[in-house]
């Protein structure tokens, strides 16, 4: 997912240049684990050529981030897949407009003011990247969700259903 993302600014740069960012920075707050990872993402930085562009952060605590995230043009959130999404959750309730993949859990969970990507596509990304530091880009406003465990049952039709309605038998110690 954060390849994707940081070929997506490459390809950003040699499409409109330099001069079209103005003061546009991007920041990723990455984890320190695993370490090849960060390592490789920052070695891909200085390939690319992205070093004045990129700024790379180390985790934050959760009021300083919380803090960050509502500043930011958008938070991106680029997953390839995507069990559920807390980082597109939380940026979500803290009121940050949000670029996501529809890859995964994405789709399904994110809310507020949201402008999907197709999943793994960098030019797509791109295109929208570049709507949002050119100040044209068209955010969907989804209504907010719940995600208590009531509300995610009751969201499923029918639910809660006996096991025998699932075709499972119910077997009785005794």
């Amino acid at each position: 997912g954060i390849f994707v993302y940081l070929k997506a600014i490459r390809l950003l740069l040699e499409r409109y240049g330099e001069a079209a960012f103005g003061d546009t920075r991007f920041c990723f707050i990455l984890a320190n684990d695993p370490k090849a990872q960060k390592d490789k993402f920052l070695s891909l930085v200085k390939e690319y050529g992205l070093e004045g562009k990129v700024i790379v952060r180390d985790p934050v605590e959760r009021e300083r981030l919380s803090a960050m995230l509502p500043q930011a043009l958008a938070v991106v959130v680029p997953s390839i897949t995507e069990g559920f999404g807390y980082s597109a959750v939380e940026a979500c309730a803290l009121g940050a407009p949000l670029i996501h993949s529809d890859g995964g859990s994405l789709p399904e969970v994110v809310y507020g003011r949201r402008l999907p990507f197709r999943n793994r596509d960098s030019g797509d990304l791109c295109e929208k990247l570049w709507q949002v530091i050119s100040g044209t880009a068209q955010f969907r406003q989804i209504p907010a969700k719940e995600f208590s465990p009531q509300a995610m049952v009751a969201a499923v039709d029918g639910w809660p259903r006996p096991p025998s309605a699932l075709g499972c038998r119910a077997k009785v110690a005794g």
